[in-house]
């Protein structure tokens, strides 16, 4: 989904021990290296039958942005925060096999959610509603507070995804289409004009974004380990599966086609993204008061390129296996001192005891540790700085990390929100009194974010949530091109109506004396005017409306 990036890592013989606690009574924590970067993850138990039990882990594109059921087609191109396209291909063996589906989104908005379908104003959706494209959705789309313009079409901040754009968050498709994958949660406000009412009910029916994580750094152990708290698990026998999914990465057995864009002439936008399906990793554990450790060294199998069933194919010469980064080498190999391992599960030693009365170990109650103190926030254009003071824990507290999420909006948040906020870093436990900082990427400029910290203790009990508001800098520069006006006012440059103004721009304007003057006043004047503009929904209303009549002009012209 995101740039890839090439990694060196050392070879395994210079490969430093990684010492790690052991985890509370009855927890099990499943400890990995990711070796790709922007690797997308997903952990979950199953028993020996091979029913899932729980999902302990997924990275936040899958389990908080909506990454496998959004609008578009799935196997359109991809590139940086792309916006469209539903990856089914991510974790089809994950999805598949705990089998829960969820309303599946679609091109759409309050015109419908089908090219047939009519707007408000009783004309049809047509290509707004179409799946099969990333251009022309204006009637459909609003503000998006996560995705970018494609990097050929706004050619604004493309590489840092800065700057605000319009896209389509879908709606739902009839009853009978359904999806493998939970729609985004990160929608907080909808522009009723243009969005569906759907998209306020994706949150309520997204169930993994309290355990979604940002995805991990590359080259260094995920810390703190995943940790799942089972409740009242039984002593025996179970699985620990970790599914990796990555684009780009190809090897000679697998470089698979994307679907074409159904309007041509925006086809050059994005990359061929599919190469090499996802990998699993399986680590079969025993449960109980004793503790234990099992570990994995080879990859398991591999699922099918396109997400369109569950199976699970066998290892074999297809996939790459002596590549760091790629294929079965997505994790890096660690060596803790015990263990050279892929992925290692260790469950924590509850010493005899059984705290849930003895139907099995299972993690036992904790304090709740103290509220951090002292929480400042520094804002850069597109980031967030944040410290804090580690407070004094109560006796026999731990705390294991610091659990920092975000969420745009004006209103310091609570408890009762924090498990449905974007999952920020987490920042490792720090000795009372210490200062303890970090940072948010990828913000939007000129916004403003709740930003919100929890104190976690090594049992998985949380304190009280400390939360500030803070807003992101102006731009000091935005680089705009094209039609700069319209382009702040429609939000994008796939819009139809910015296309319509280009054709005659380039067709008409610039080919007399008296069109290449205007249109250099043009490029003196507009771009302040589009900065007011497109931080301002008001101000783009009013816009779109001025721009009514030369847009109908235009596309006389133009035809």
């Amino acid at each position: 989904m995101l740039r890839r990036a090439v990694v060196a890592l050392a070879v395994l013989a210079s490969l430093p021990s990684v010492a790690q606690a052991d985890p509370p009574c009855g927890a099990v924590e499943v400890r990995m290296k990711p070796a790709a970067p922007d690797l997308q993850i997903v952990v979950w138990i199953e028993d020996t039958a091979g029913k899932v039990l729980d999902t302990a882990y997924v990275t936040r594109l899958i389990g908080t942005f909506g990454l496998g059921n959004r609008p578009g087609a799935a196997l359109l191109k991809s590139d940086f925060r792309w916006p469209y396209g539903r990856r089914e291909h991510t974790f089809p063996v994950w999805a598949h096999r705990r089998g829960k589906t969820y309303p599946k989104v679609v091109m759409g908005g309050a015109c419908g959610n089908s090219p047939q379908s009519a707007c408000p104003w009783g004309t049809p959706c047509g290509g707004d509603c179409e799946d099969s494209t990333i251009a022309y959705h204006s009637l459909v789309s609003s503000y998006e507070p996560f995705y970018c313009s494609p990097s050929g079409a706004s050619r604004v901040d493309a590489m840092s995804c800065a700057s605000r754009g319009t896209f389509s968050k879908g709606a739902y498709a009839p009853p009978t289409q359904r999806s493998l994958y939970p729609p985004r949660a990160d929608i907080t406000r909808i522009d009723p004009r243009v969005d569906s009412q759907d998209a306020l009910d994706f949150v309520k029916q997204n169930d993994l974004v309290a355990i979604s994580a940002a995805t991990p750094p590359a080259g260094a152990p995920i810390t703190p380990p995943v940790t799942w708290f089972p409740a009242g698990l039984a002593e025996g026998d179970y699985v620990a599966w970790v599914e990796l999914g990555q684009e780009y990465d190809f090897n000679g057995s697998h470089n698979h086609p994307n679907q074409p864009d159904s309007v041509a002439a925006w086809d050059f936008e994005g990359r061929q993204s599919i190469g090499q399906p996802s990998v699993l990793y399986r680590v079969p554990f025993h449960y109980g008061p004793d503790g234990a450790t099992a570990i994995a060294t080879q990859y398991a199998g591999y699922s099918t390129w396109d997400g369109s069933d569950g199976v699970l194919h066998a290892p074999d010469g297809t996939i790459t296996t002596n590549q760091p980064g790629s294929g079965a080498g997505r994790l890096g190999d660690v060596n803790d001192g015990i263990d050279v391992y892929r992925v290692k599960v260790v469950v924590g030693h509850c010493n005899g005891a059984l705290p849930d009365g003895g139907t099995g170990p299972g993690p036992s109650s904790c304090t709740a540790p103290t509220p951090i103190e002292e929480l400042s926030l520094v804002p850069t254009q597109t980031s967030m700085q944040l410290s804090f003071r580690a407070p004094t824990p109560p006796a026999g507290v731990n705390v294991s990390y610091y659990a920092v999420r975000y969420l745009e909006g004006k209103e310091p948040l609570g408890g009762a929100q924090f498990d449905t906020m974007v999952a920020g870093p987490s920042l490792p436990a720090a000795a009372p009194g210490a200062m303890v900082s970090g940072e948010i990427h990828g913000l939007m400029r000129q916004t403003s974010y709740a930003v919100a910290v929890r104190a976690v203790a090594d049992c998985g009990t949380g304190s009280a949530v400390v939360s500030q508001v803070a807003q992101t800098a102006m731009p000091k520069f935005v680089t705009l091109s094209g039609c700069f006006v319209a382009t702040a006012a429609f939000g994008t440059e796939m819009a139809s109506q910015v296309a319509m103004l280009r054709r005659v721009r380039d067709g008409r304007l610039k080919t007399n004396p008296i069109g290449q003057l205007a249109t250099a006043v043009y490029y003196a004047m507009s771009p302040p005017i589009a900065r007011a503009i497109a931080g301002d929904e008001m101000l783009r209303a009013g816009a779109r409306a001025l721009l009514g009549p030369i847009i109908r002009i235009a596309a006389a012209l133009g035809d």
